[in-house]
């Protein structure tokens, strides 16, 4: 039996022959039962283990298993943190085998999640077209998401370059967004005074906000040296935010010279 999507279930006989005795012999009519092998489903083209960036984009294919009688339309269904294009795909009797393209692409939520890789499914629903076809379940993609946002500090300048006697300055931004407040407290050393954007105390100490509003802007940090020998300037974190609590970062402040270590360096809260 050929292969096909047509199911046949009669076979009818003729004889023909030189034999008079056989011209137009009458043969019984048989009835054949196919079984039809070929049963409607949507396949996807996937790669096993599919993942994709915050801010990236990943591609697969949508195709079915066998010809359609009427098109079948696909309707693509991700979750919220995915975009997917394009929404809907239709199939014919001309196409059904050919895969087409769906195109994700992830959200950039620029926060740093405890969760460094976010499972997440692509559903697809079909919307109309062969019953065949609307009597199935279509199978879902499993899509892992990687966040690409790390909480710490990002300063403006490694090594900040300050005379006795004379200001310098320098500016703070986070890396990620957070989830409340974050106040880094500055910690001098002796022979450093700083001014942050919510000074603690004017001498010594002073400490910069960043709200989940501000995070992205930097913040300016003013420092007035009192000698040239090299001094550090250390950064604690405080927050709600677990991601961002407890970070710490040190910026080496001096007179210029070989620097013979690199500054500032950061310690992650987790």
């Amino acid at each position: 039996v050929a292969h096909d999507e047509v199911l046949q279930d009669v076979a009818n006989h003729v004889v023909s022959s030189q034999d008079s005795g056989y011209v137009n012999l009458p043969v019984r009519t048989v009835t054949i039962n196919i079984v039809d092998n070929d049963a409607a489903a949507v396949l996807l083209d996937a790669a096993p283990g599919l993942t994709v960036r915050e801010g990236g984009r990943v591609a697969y294919g949508v195709r079915l298993q066998t010809r359609p009688n009427a098109p079948v339309q696909v309707a693509v269904a991700p979750p919220a943190l995915l975009a997917a294009q394009p929404m809907t795909l239709t199939f014919t009797v001309e196409n059904w085998a050919q895969a087409q393209t769906v195109t994700l692409t992830a959200a950039e939520d620029y926060r740093d999640t405890p969760e460094d890789r976010l499972p997440v499914t692509v559903n697809h629903v079909l919307t109309g077209g062969d019953a065949a076809y609307l009597a199935t379940d279509p199978p879902a993609l499993q899509v892992e998401i990687l966040d690409n946002d790390h909480a710490s500090l990002l300063f403006s300048t490694a090594r900040l370059v300050v005379d006795a006697g004379e200001t310098g300055t320098y500016s703070l931004v986070l890396a990620s967004q957070p989830s409340a407040p974050v106040l880094v407290l500055l910690t001098p050393s002796a022979a450093l005074s700083v001014q942050g954007d919510c000074p603690v105390d004017e001498v010594e100490s002073a400490c910069v906000l960043f709200t989940p509003e501000n995070w992205s802007t930097p913040q300016t940090v003013t420092v007035t040296a009192r000698t040239t020998a090299p001094q550090s300037l250390g950064h604690l974190v405080v927050s709600n935010d677990p991601a961002y609590d407890g970070a710490s970062a040190t910026l080496r402040v001096d007179a210029g010279g070989p620097l013979l270590y690199y500054l500032p360096f950061i310690t992650r809260a987790r």
